[in-house]
């Protein structure tokens, strides 16, 4: 019975995994639908454009702030 259970809990974690975004994803949707026609619109799409181009790729889920620090 424990066998399945953990089984289980694999597949629940590994399909959390998946459906986590990238830090590119998120920030996409950050400017689409936070940011949109705000006056300081540029100024945070410029900070989060260099933010991509170092971790970008990333799972969100897995990004640390040593990976920020690091990057900078």
């Amino acid at each position: 019975m424990k066998e399945i259970d953990l089984a289980a809990a694999k597949l629940a974690v590994a399909e959390a995994e998946a459906a986590s975004p990238t830090v590119k994803e998120a920030a996409v949707w950050f400017m689409a639908k936070i940011m949109e026609g705000k006056k300081s619109a540029a100024a945070v799409r410029y900070r989060l454009d260099r933010l991509i181009t170092l971790i970008g790729d990333k799972k969100i889920s897995h990004v640390t702030r040593q990976d920020i620090i690091a990057g900078g």
